[in-house]
């Protein structure tokens, strides 16, 4: 049973829709108890990475979905859901988030290398490359293309808990990363057609 943390923001009418198609038991968590007793956690995301943290914290949504976190309790989140898994970030203000994965969140550039501009916000379809230390199967550990709506992210990333990148102006940003029992996508895979389903998936396997 995947408990989605419903905290006021995020695609939760389309996630659920995605899950009920891939005949994956779900439910809604709005309390502190719904997510630490979870047999695994999903939390979604729409919006700025203050005022989710602003919501979460709201309700001790936050605590809840760390202290679930430190039972190795798998979590999943989803565009500005997995932004607040990092440290920080510093979009509007600068915020702590709920620190579970190390880095920062920040704004991506608005102009290529050769000071060429390009549009931000990054939305629509890229292809996603896998690094080698990929923990994802199956077509998951080749490219392929997922749906992307954000202007921040985890730029220049480095490390084993990196999975899978995107470049955006000329920059290198991190568009799935896994730590543990945390999973972290920065695209929608509810909004990325058969290969975001794989996703879900894949993190109901787990």
């Amino acid at each position: 049973m995947i408990s989605i943390v419903n905290y006021g923001r995020g695609n939760i009418y389309s996630i659920q829709n995605a899950l009920t198609f891939c005949n994956i038991k779900h439910s809604l968590a709005q309390h502190p108890d719904d997510i630490v007793n979870a047999d695994k956690v999903l939390l979604p995301g729409v919006g700025a990475f203050a005022d989710t943290m602003r919501l979460l914290k709201k309700n001790h949504l936050d605590e809840a979905i760390i202290q679930a976190a430190m039972k190795g309790t798998p979590l999943l989140g989803i565009c500005v859901g997995m932004q607040v898994f990092f440290d920080q970030g510093d979009e509007f203000e600068l915020c702590d988030g709920l620190k579970l994965i190390p880095g920062k969140i920040t704004k991506i550039p608005e102009t290529c290398s050769n000071g060429t501009p390009d549009r931000i916000p990054n939305v629509g379809w890229h292809i996603v490359n896998p690094t080698p230390t990929s923990a994802f199967g199956g077509r998951l550990d080749r490219q392929h293309h997922v749906y992307f709506t954000h202007s921040f992210g985890a730029v220049n990333m480095r490390g084993d808990a990196l999975k899978s990148t995107i470049t955006v102006n000329d920059t290198v940003v991190a568009a799935a990363v896994q730590n543990d029992n945390i999973t972290a996508l920065q695209f929608h895979p509810e909004k990325s057609a058969t290969i975001g389903l794989e996703y879900f998936k894949a993190f109901n396997r787990v």
